[in-house]
């Protein structure tokens, strides 16, 4: 491609970049951590819908059989997903086989007795996992209505897994309400009342309770504040339902003439109306109990027949009660009831506070990085540095164009890319540098460094979009868009190093290093031994510091506007909480993270969560105004599931890079990888411990990310001890694997300055929030560096000297 169509290739795309991204305000869809809000994964419980379907299909056929005049002593469930059938006589049963075979193609027939009057149906499994799975999408479905109901802008709501919904629900400002919203079953049923039980005859055992009959609790309120009053009043009422909120059609929030107070007008459609109007023909001054959820919320008496479908349901409710209820009935009720198994709340002056610390730390980050190649490499390095201004273009275009959300984890993916990005145009440059010493000219030297770079870049960046990749399946929420800013990144950094760079001309320097690596390499064994002793130790020993990710519990963290002893906090929290508290302060003595691992449900963590704002308002005075910035809750089950997926996650990242590695190179190179990775996650586990960092999914990221890195280094070696090896036929090994690590020496060292450049700005201005994930990658920065200049190479060595390989040929 000459050079004309390069700059108007280079031109077309910056101007793709600016329309994409232009304005940036519009463009660019903000984390919850960004703008606050809330991420709820919800767990559907699919056996309650399996029991429902059983539970309507036993009624319907009492029903079947009562029509057909077949006797039946009893129709029940059995087992929660099996249907027993008990015969009067026993000559009906294949008459009952075949009309339930007919009318329930999903019921097959299980079991029968000895004498032929008792028969067994159980759901056939195709049939059970499809309606687990409807469950599920029935459920998405009515939480997204209600979402839209409730007003929130933009949400996400999906699938993951076979049983959990993740919703996201940016933006959010009362998280309490929205929960309450989101996990109400709402289920609505109307019974008659039976008139010839009484609940306390059943309770005090003078009155047996009729098969057909169960005792419902009575919602009481207080008729001045609309609170519910504790109570145990219960009303007798008949099991079956005589109408279903299945015919509802629509309900509505009014505000009664005569006490002022809001009730919910409910309309049924036509088939619903009717039925309506027949119940209450055929039962005048009886009294209609209205039951939601199990609760019966009024039961008032028929005075007269109700026909057009119109109804109400009062009960004492305050205003946002009321229209809450009137959108979870309008938007439909769930087809079996639903947990929270993990909740995460970011207060909105939190989510500025974390805008403001990402953009501070990337600008420094990025200021120091210019400012060093520019430095180091001079002209050079301005072409570099419009590669990295316009690497930054790129990615914010990219997402824009596919409205990817950009969250904090995903900025600090951006800042790490371009710390990255310089590599590859350091590995051109060095490469133009030697062919410079060799006695080229500038134009030979610039197409020979480009085309032998091309290769090694290729590799690297390849091996480091593999860790993306893997924590793009197995991450969720942040971690997503931090693995995509990092793939974007990756992508454009080579364009740019590749193309655009080229493109520009550029002026080389001339230096050389001669350091005998191999011959010390029994000094670094030596010193990773202790040091992988030390991480061995610790791992094993103290071990980690789980955050709520992987344990479970609740994570609340909290500003007060003064000093607080945290040693009080301490001990007022662990007893009014009833359970061990721990607290860490986040730079000052008036901002903590308080943990607890505790609670097994939404339901519990909830209260803890309630408990801990309760006390920290009401006995902590002295701090002044306390601001709740962020809550985090994770049911134990799904700490768990985190756990073993991020096992999984280093595990497929470390086989997924070392079969490319074995494919690209040799099995030694692999092998010696293996160990070297090996080495690298050791010590770096060790320093997470040793400097108390909390080990959630925002570390395992820069884990992930530091096993790519650490092996992108080790690759760029790699590649010049297999190309020394076609050129130095007559040396003896160690001579040319030393001469491949010298000449890759200063782009091992730029680029690990540059990407620590980027780091240390996110450790020391990007805030609590980033401050794990930017420690632990300037600890597998510094360790994946020693490593692949004094380990990888020095076990390539050995091993090859073991077989007894002296020289390159």
């Amino acid at each position: 491609m000459g050079l004309t169509s390069r700059w108007v290739l280079i031109v077309l795309v910056f101007a793709w970049a600016v329309y994409a991204i232009y304005p940036i305000s519009d463009k660019i869809n903000l984390g919850l951590d960004l703008q606050g809000g809330m991420h709820i994964v919800l767990e559907v419980d699919t056996d309650k819908a399996i029991e429902g379907k059983i539970d309507n299909a036993a009624a319907q056929i009492r029903k079947d059989l009562e029509s057909q005049q077949l006797e039946y002593t009893f129709v029940r469930k059995q087992n929660v997903f099996n249907v027993a059938v008990g015969l009067s006589d026993a000559a009906d049963r294949q008459k009952v086989v075949d009309m339930i075979e007919k009318n329930y193609p999903y019921l097959t027939q299980v079991g029968l007795d000895d004498n032929d009057k008792s028969i067994l149906f159980g759901i056939k499994n195709a049939d059970e996992n499809r309606w687990r799975m409807d469950a599920v999408d029935q459920s998405i479905e009515v939480l997204r209505n209600r979402i839209d109901e409730f007003g929130v802008a933009e949400p996400l709501i999906q699938k993951q897994g076979s049983n959990k919904i993740v919703i996201q629900l940016p933006g959010l400002e009362d998280p309490d309400e929205a929960l309450n919203l989101i996990g109400k079953t709402a289920v609505l049923s109307f019974h008659l009342v039976d008139e010839n039980v009484t609940a306390e005859a059943i309770k005090a055992g003078l009155q047996a309770q009729p098969i057909d009959v169960e005792l419902l609790p009575y919602k009481m309120t207080d008729p001045v504040t609309g609170e519910t009053l504790p109570s145990n009043v219960t009303m007798a009422v008949g099991r079956e339902p005589v109408l279903t909120g299945s015919y509802l059609m629509d309900a509505e929030v009014m505000v009664s003439p005569q006490d002022n107070r809001p009730y919910v007008a409910i309309k049924f459609d036509p088939t619903g109306a009717k039925i309506f109007e027949e119940i209450t023909k055929n039962n005048l001054q009886r009294n209609l109990a209205i039951v939601l959820d199990g609760t019966i919320y009024s039961a008032p008496t028929i005075q007269t027949v109700i026909s057009g479908g119109d109804a109400s349901i009062s009960g004492n409710f305050t205003f946002k009660e009321a229209n809450n209820l009137a959108i979870v009935l309008k938007a439909g009720s769930l087809p079996a009831p639903v947990t929270v198994a993990e909740n995460r709340t970011v207060g909105a002056s939190l989510g500025d506070d974390s805008i403001r610390s990402g953009v501070t730390a990337s600008i420094i980050g990025f200021v120091l990085i210019v400012l060093f190649i520019g430095i180091y490499y001079r002209l050079s390095g301005m072409a570099a540095n419009i590669a990295l201004v316009l690497n930054l273009l790129f990615i914010l275009a990219v997402l824009a164009q596919f409205k990817a959300t950009l969250t904090l984890p995903g900025i600090a993916g951006i800042m790490l890319t371009l710390g990255m990005a310089v590599d590859a145009n350091v590995l051109i440059f060095e490469r133009i540098r030697e062919e410079l010493r060799k006695g080229r000219t500038v134009i030979n030297a610039i197409d020979i460094g480009y085309s032998k770079a091309l290769s090694a870049i290729i590799d690297s960046n390849l091996t480091s979009l593999i860790a993306a990749v893997v924590l793009f399946q197995f991450g969720t929420g942040p971690i997503k868009g931090f693995a995509i800013t990092l793939s974007v990144g990756l992508i454009a950094s080579m364009f740019t190093a590749i193309f655009v760079t080229r493109t520009i001309f550029i002026e080389l320097i001339k230096t050389g290093t001669k350091i005998d690596f191999i011959g010390k390499s029994k000094i670094y064994f030596t010193v990773s031994i202790i040091l992988c002793i030390i991480g061995l130790a610790l791992i094993f020993g103290k071990g980690f510091n789980y955050g709520v990710d992987f344990s479970g519990g609740t994570s609340v963290q909290v500003t007060f506007e003064r000093a607080v002893n945290i040693d009080k906090m301490r001990t007022t929290l662990s007893q009014d909480i009833g359970a061990s508290v721990s607290i860490q302060t986040l730079g000052t003595d008036s901002s903590f993270r308080i943990k607890v691992d505790q609670g097994a449900g939404g339901e519990d963590l909830k209260k803890i969560s309630d408990t801990i704002s309760n006390s920290l308002e009401t006995k902590f005075s002295e701090g002044g105004k306390v601001v709740i910035d962020s809550v985090e809750q994770v049911g134990p089950q799904v700490g768990k599931d985190l756990k073993r997926q991020a096992l999984l996650a280093v595990l497929y990242a470390v086989i997924g890079i070392l079969i490319y590695v074995a494919i690209r190179f040799e099995l030694m190179s692999a092998t010696s990888s293996v160990i070297a990775l090996i080495h690298d996650i050791i010590l770096t586990l060790g320093v997470i411990i040793a400097v108390n960092v909390t080990f959630d999914l925002t570390v395992l990221a820069a884990l992930l990310t530091v096993v790519g890195y650490s092996l992108n280094d080790k690759i760029v070696i790699f590649d010049r001890i297999r190309e020394r090896a076609r050129m130095d036929e007559h040396k003896t090994l160690m001579e040319s694997m030393n001469i491949s690590i010298n000449e890759t020496l200063s782009r091992t060292i730029l680029t690990s300055t540059s990407t620590l450049l980027a780091v240390i700005s996110l450790a020391v201005f990007g805030g609590e929030v980033i401050k794990g994930f930017a420690i632990v990658m300037i600890a597998g920065i510094i360790i994946g560096t020693y490593s692949s200049i004094g380990i990888a190479s020095s076990l390539v060595y050995n091993i090859k000297m073991l077989k007894g390989k002296k020289t390159v040929k």
